[in-house]
């Protein structure tokens, strides 16, 4: 089977959503206390993840980053460390829209974070 609709199966099964969602919530969370990072949370989890599948251990650190830095949107004292950040933290946070605030970070990482992946892929292909 093709690796990338393997990874795609296994991160729709209940156990990958479930994943999802709880790397998601844990990094909101740490992302939005002051002086927590994402860094740090996934510094944490990492000995957790030794003896899970390495795809499931992905998901939950890679939800666990997306997570944290749109947790990070809702704290105005964290220094935004991402351009997107600083384009969408601004009027929404300060006139107290943080649900859509976080929706728009959300959707805008991700599509900047697809657009990265795609073209680093290209890159790897060319070489």
């Amino acid at each position: 089977m093709d690796p990338l609709k393997q990874a795609l199966l296994q991160l729709g099964s209940p156990t990958g959503l479930a994943l999802v969602l709880l790397g998601t919530t844990l990094g909101v969370f740490v992302g939005a206390i002051p002086g927590l990072t994402g860094t740090m949370l996934i510094a944490l989890m990492l000995p957790l993840t030794f003896g899970v599948d390495p795809q499931y251990a992905m998901t939950i650190l890679i939800s666990i980053y997306v997570g944290a830095i749109s947790g990070g949107m809702i704290n105005p004292l964290s220094p935004p460390s991402d351009p997107v950040q600083r384009r969408l933290q601004s009027p929404p946070a300060k006139n107290k829209f943080l649900a859509v605030a976080l929706v728009r970070a959300v959707r805008s990482q991700a599509i900047a974070r697809g657009f990265q992946f795609e073209e680093n892929r290209t890159a790897q292909v060319t070489k």
